[in-house]
């Protein structure tokens, strides 16, 4: 462990919070609330202390760290993409030339993982002991590698071949000429680097949360000795729609998870 340069962030965080309708003694309100988070970030006076974690992560992922640069950069060499006289995927090089050449020293930023903004927007309701919360979270303009795509459509090992494969591969692979695709040649059998092909932007919107309660104040639960008395029931990660496609919840997986209460005062 050592502590090597410094990050410097900056950014900007807005919230807002409006009633469309409030009233006490009807027990009735109604609530939206917002907020957006925007942030740049660079690391600085590193120099070539990082130089041999930069080396090693050539092949295996897409973070680098240089001074001036996004710790978040997504580095990767630029691709032009598949070429459709023969399956063939074409690079740029530094200098702005094509090349069937593939090298790691041709890398460049392909993108950042953080989101141009992100944030959460929310509404929450009461009527008379009803109660109902939604909270939607959003991100916009984040840049991911989709592995999916790199090792689901191409670089699929042979025993994977039967039991995970992406469909993308039976349709969107190129198999003629002048076929115009987004992946190689269906019978090449080469591995395929990792390039700027497989970097997609992803704008996302989830419904984070859902919460339904119910309170009772007086009636029938006075008999039972209660002074109040609440059910709910709460539902986290709902839905999730993304502008890409990719494999979620494989190594890691998430959790769709739902709660219910029953709470009571004497």
């Amino acid at each position: 462990m050592t502590n090597a340069g410094e990050q410097v962030s900056q950014g900007l965080t807005a919230s807002v919070t409006y009633y469309i309708f409030q009233n006490f003694e009807e027990r009735f309100s109604w609530m939206i609330r917002a907020n957006v988070r925007t942030q740049k970030t660079r690391i600085d006076k590193i120099g070539n202390k990082l130089s041999t974690l930069n080396s090693s992560g050539k092949g295996s992922n897409t973070v680098r760290y240089y001074d001036g640069a996004d710790p978040d950069d997504i580095w990767a060499v630029k691709s032009a993409g598949i070429d459709p006289s023969n399956g063939k995927e074409l690079f740029y090089a530094k200098d702005g030339s094509y090349t069937y050449d593939f090298s790691y020293d041709d890398e460049v930023i392909c993108g950042n993982t953080r989101p141009d903004v992100e944030g959460v927007i929310g509404s929450s309701l009461n009527w008379k002991g009803f109660s109902v919360s939604l909270n939607f979270r959003y991100q916009m303009g984040a840049d991911v590698f989709n592995e999916a795509l790199y090792s689901k459509v191409e670089n699929i090992s042979r025993s994977d071949l039967n039991k995970n494969q992406d469909k993308r591969a039976l349709y969107e692979r190129w198999q003629e000429e002048g076929d115009i695709v987004r992946f190689k040649n269906i019978a090449s059998a080469e591995t395929t680097p990792m390039s700027s092909r497989f970097v997609q932007e992803e704008n996302v919107l989830t419904l984070e949360s859902v919460y339904l309660g119910y309170e009772f104040y007086d009636g029938w639960i006075k008999k039972l000795g209660l002074s109040s008395l609440k059910f709910q029931v709460s539902m986290r990660d709902v839905f999730r729609a993304s502008t890409i496609r990719s494999e979620r919840g494989i190594s890691y997986p998430f959790a769709r998870s739902m709660e219910a209460g029953l709470s009571f005062n004497f």
